[in-house]
């Protein structure tokens, strides 16, 4: 444990970063279970020409979850996309206040995007009459992947909204201090 905590002050993570980081880490293992079962399902269907109701359903939810965690992963980092060309050409400065304008309006769409997702899940989670019924697929196997799927969503934008707005935090401390 000693060593991943150097690992992660290494990279200068705020609080939840760290969290992030170290969830994502247990749950990259299931990258290995959608492989794990889909070979099951190629064997299964191709060598027995029985396949199976579920894989398909499970690893495509699976591949959602991870791919917007995968998300929240790489802006804990500071891994995310983005063209540094400008970036390299001004002040630390000036540099620091264009981040503080990108995060800025990445809180903006992560708000509007928070917001519209807890209508999703909240129809997702909950029937008409207010009683809790996931939201299921409608397929032969019939899971809640669609309503947990839509649920984690938003818990997910809600945990991005308050990484960048840590980010944030910590440029503003750096704008102050004349950084």
């Amino acid at each position: 444990m000693k060593i991943e905590e150097e690992n992660l002050s290494k990279h200068n993570l705020t609080l939840i970063d760290k969290w992030v980081e170290i969830i994502g880490g247990k749950l990259s293992y299931l990258y290995f279970f959608i492989v794990f079962i889909s070979f099951y399902e190629i064997i299964a269907r191709y060598l027995f020409n029985n396949p199976t109701d579920w894989v398909h359903e499970s690893s495509i939810a699976l591949a959602g979850f991870l791919m917007i965690y995968a998300g929240l992963f790489s802006y804990g980092r500071n891994k995310h996309i983005k063209v540094p060309i400008l970036l390299n050409k001004v002040s630390p400065k000036l540099k620091n206040i264009l981040e503080m304008f990108a995060n800025i309006i990445t809180l903006i769409y992560l708000g509007l995007l928070s917001y519209a997702s807890y209508f999703i899940a909240k129809s997702a989670a909950f029937s008409p009459s207010g009683d809790l019924m996931l939201e299921r697929s409608g397929s032969a196997w019939n899971p809640p992947f669609a309503g947990l799927l839509k649920v984690s969503l938003f818990i997910l934008f809600i945990i991005f909204f308050i990484q960048v707005i840590c980010k944030l935090q910590k440029h503003f401390h750096y704008y102050n201090k004349g950084e």
